[in-house]
């Protein structure tokens, strides 16, 4: 009984995937569907994450429908969303497949659970190194959404730092020392707007904030 019900399932799966992106394909042919809702890219020369893995063709079919899995759970599109700002260095959480501290619980997501261990340790790992050599060649940042699709640890906007801290993001003021802030106010409602600047935040000590 149990394996008929798990057979029964997988199909039901199965035939949902396929009914929902013939849905996707339908509706714009019958003037139905008027937005794609693709997110725009935020910067030049960034890329769609799934793009390259298929573009790779380094996975089959079932990988890569679990490598969407993974992203979608992250809430992720684009190559720039994976990596820090400088596009140095893929974000650690990325790379564990984590969301981090400062992810805007109130936004619409796409409800995916999260993939297993064993998924984030193979598939998705071994993407995080195909896209490794994009970070370098990310551009400038194109005017951010507002509110941001993703949140980014700090930004700069009129001369303060905000950066995210124990729950909310704080304001922090520039000290003597050239690329050094202090935490100053913590701000409950803050949202980085229009003209906020992710910035990279090369180590925090105590209250003291240094960036890059």
């Amino acid at each position: 009984m149990g394996l008929s019900c798990d057979f029964c399932i997988r199909k039901w799966r199965s035939y949902t995937a396929k009914y929902l992106a013939s849905l996707r394909y339908v509706l714009p042919q019958c003037h139905r569907l008027q937005q794609t809702y693709i997110p725009t890219t935020e910067r030049t020369n960034d890329l769609f994450i799934m793009d390259l893995a298929l573009a790779s063709g380094a996975f089959t079919k079932s990988q890569l429908r679990i490598l969407n899995y993974c992203r979608l759970y992250l809430h992720l599109s684009t190559v720039s969303e994976m990596f820090n700002v400088s596009g140095s260095h893929m974000l650690p959480h990325i790379l564990k497949g984590n969301r981090p501290p400062w992810f805007d619980q109130t936004i619409t997501i796409t409800i995916q659970t999260r993939p297993s261990l064993h998924q984030w340790t193979k598939q998705w790992s071994q993407l995080c190194s195909i896209l490794q050599p994009h970070g370098a060649q990310l551009g400038r940042w194109k005017r951010l959404p507002h509110p941001p699709r993703l949140r980014r640890e700090a930004y700069f906007e009129a001369k303060t730092l905000y950066y995210w801290y124990t729950g909310s993001y704080w304001s922090a003021t520039p000290h003597s020392t050239r690329g050094c802030f202090q935490l100053h106010e913590r701000l409950e409602d803050w949202t980085p707007s229009r003209h906020a600047r992710p910035v990279d935040i090369v180590a925090r000590v105590c209250n003291t904030i240094y960036s890059d």
